[in-house]
């Protein structure tokens, strides 16, 4: 696997089965405003995911869209997990889909739509794993994967989300019974 981006902070370490993960930095993500203070900043989170080191924290945006493209070449199948956490001061979430878009090397786009509640009676205090989308590549394939999550429709205000990056790592397979 590797790894198109910024900053290279994306590394791939090996999971307890021993297959390869790819874990993918906010900072090497394209964050909309990112680099505007009054939108985002960003926050050590180094003690708490070890992966990514920093995250982007949200202070507010009513436009939600963080992109990123790598490339991949082994045949298999693979899933995309995002690393988020709402902070106890989380907003304009409820009941707002946010859409997590992959398009395959072969141009196959695929989306999920999911609501992130963020209020108190739902939420935990650590870091969520939300599933971004699968894929496969067969022996034919290979090349550039983009992923990226949005919501961009609402025109509502959010803010009170982390986000520490992507983890891409191979599904695994379904045993027989």
């Amino acid at each position: 696997m590797s790894h198109e981006g910024g900053d290279d902070h994306a590394h791939s370490p090996t999971d307890e089965t021993g297959k390869d993960r790819l874990h993918i930095s906010a900072k090497d993500m394209q964050i909309a405003w990112v680099d505007d203070k009054r939108f985002w900043n960003w926050t050590d989170v180094s003690t708490e995911k070890p992966s990514f080191g920093t995250a982007a924290d949200l202070n507010q945006v009513c436009w939600l869209e963080a992109t990123g493209t790598l490339e991949l070449a082994k045949p298999q199948t693979y899933e995309i997990i995002y690393h988020i956490k709402f902070k106890d001061d989380a907003f304009g979430w409820n009941g707002v889909p946010v859409t997590f878009r992959l398009v395959t090397p072969e141009g196959q786009r695929k989306e999920i739509s999911r609501v992130m509640e963020s209020d108190s009676k739902r939420r935990s205090k650590g870091w969520r794993e939300i599933h971004g989308g699968e894929f496969s590549l067969s022996t034919q394939t290979g090349g550039k994967v983009e992923f990226g999550m949005y919501e961009i429709e609402s025109q509502k205000w959010q803010g009170g989300m982390l986000l520490a990056g992507v983890t891409v790592r191979p599904k695994p397979s379904a045993t027989p019974a």
